[in-house]
């Protein structure tokens, strides 16, 4: 089931699932996912929860543990996107030139929206997508200091659950 390469623009949670599919389904030929996650695709859920209360590790919530992608010959390009020439079937990151694909699947995920009002970029303001932003979080909690949560959709309240336990 050899092909040419198969660029997977994402190396989130989707990205990496995709590339553990295509492994499992057959697919021998190059994988290169890429994308600016640093470390290996997890699942966001314990950011919010169990990890952010430090009660426990992100391990249990990876795609695969970091050598499998190595073990696998997937290739994990860490970069963004700058251009996708699909007639020319190449993609261009920040720091390489053109780099072809035979197929190439578009996994980016999504990206927080900072407000923009005054005061949004200033210290102590937070948001959170990665293990960098709980990290932060969790360092700036301290008992009976008060957090205000903008936007209570599913993630804002977990986080503010986790920060009242």
């Amino acid at each position: 089931m050899t092909s040419g390469p198969i660029v997977i623009a994402g190396a989130g949670m989707a990205g990496g699932n995709a590339a553990r599919a295509l492994r499992e389904e057959g697919f021998d030929g190059p994988i290169k996912m890429i994308g600016d996650e640093p470390g290996v695709p997890f699942g966001r859920p314990p950011l919010s929860k169990t990890y952010l209360r430090g009660e426990g590790g992100l391990s249990g919530w990876f795609v695969a543990p970091s050598d499998w992608y190595a073990e696998h010959d997937v290739q994990r390009i860490h970069g963004r996107i700058n251009r996708i020439d699909t007639q020319r079937r190449r993609v261009e990151i920040d720091w390489a030139e053109g780099m072809p694909y035979s197929k190439l699947l578009l996994a980016t995920g999504g990206r927080n929206r900072r407000p923009q009002i005054p005061g949004a970029d200033r210290a102590g303001v937070y948001q959170l997508r990665t293990v960098a932003d709980s990290d932060a979080i969790k360092s700036a909690v301290r008992a009976g200091v008060r957090a205000v949560i903008v936007g209570m959709g599913f993630i804002g309240c977990e986080v503010a659950a986790s920060l009242r336990a």
